[in-house]
């Protein structure tokens, strides 16, 4: 079993960086402040996240920029990553935790992300022997990037949903 740590690089959780046996092994970086469009930069690869459309729930993959699968997540409901090669892995959460899982198509656990209760600026990786090499950094990284976008959208609702809750007591 691989143990990568990820931890945010600025205050706001738009750098990330991954590290492994303490070394540096990639930098994921968001672009803009409200953008869900990223940029995962390894010594192996370059993985580009662009969000398509406003509503729409889908993320494009794309590795040396050429699309190799695509990310249909919900925050409510299933999050999938779908690869052109036809592998499709399911992104699950426990209830009321930081944790997450990845499962592959017959429900074996590959990835498992570790995060303290309160801790949001860190969290551990644990990528199970099993996946195959060459998927490994992109399936890591993809499942990492809708974690912390699901996140994000979980605490704006959580923020939305106080303020009109303070306004309303006026």
């Amino acid at each position: 079993m691989d143990i990568l740590n990820w931890r945010q690089k600025d205050t706001w959780g738009r750098e990330i960086s991954l590290s492994a046996a303490g070394l540096p092994a990639g930098e994921l970086t968001f672009q803009g402040w409200s953008s869900h469009d990223a940029v995962y930069t390894s010594g192996a690869a370059t993985t580009q996240f662009k969000k398509c459309g406003w509503f729409e729930q889908e993320v494009e993959i794309l590795q040396q920029g050429e699309r190799v699968g695509v990310a249909t997540s919900s925050l409510l409901g299933k999050t999938q990553v779908s690869f052109t090669n036809g592998e499709t892995y399911s992104l699950t959460s426990e209830y009321f935790s930081n944790n997450r899982s990845v499962q592959d198509q017959a429900g074996n656990r590959v990835i498992d992300f570790k995060q303290g209760a309160f801790n949001f600026s860190k969290g551990e990786i644990m990528v199970a022997d099993s996946l195959p090499e060459q998927l490994k950094d992109v399936l890591v990284v993809t499942s990492l990037y809708l974690k912390l976008v699901t996140d994000s959208s979980i605490a704006l609702i959580v923020i939305m949903f106080l303020f009109f809750y303070v306004v309303n007591l006026n």
